[in-house]
């Protein structure tokens, strides 16, 4: 094989590497942005979860005190245990 032969391989094998090179790294980068909006989306969601969970915390009627059982914690139990 001639140098110039052996030139104009070596370029054009170079060229097609690049190109798979390329589309390699477009692709990697389609599925990573794909992952980062899921990722993005389910945390969105826990926070709103999580914030549910503290105001409905805050909020938390206790259906197991009624008046009689005002004065559990006199027997030695914890009210917030009941709860």
């Amino acid at each position: 094989m001639e140098e110039k032969d052996f030139k104009k391989l070596l370029t054009e094998q170079t060229e097609e590497i690049k190109r798979h090179s390329k589309m390699l790294l477009e692709e990697f980068q389609g599925q990573l942005k794909v992952i980062a909006e899921v990722q993005i989306d389910h945390s969105h969601k826990l926070n709103a979860l999580l914030e549910m969970v503290a105001i409905n915390t805050e909020t938390l009627d206790c259906p197991f005190l009624s008046a009689s059982f005002e004065n559990i914690s006199d027997h030695g139990f914890d009210k917030t245990a009941i709860c």
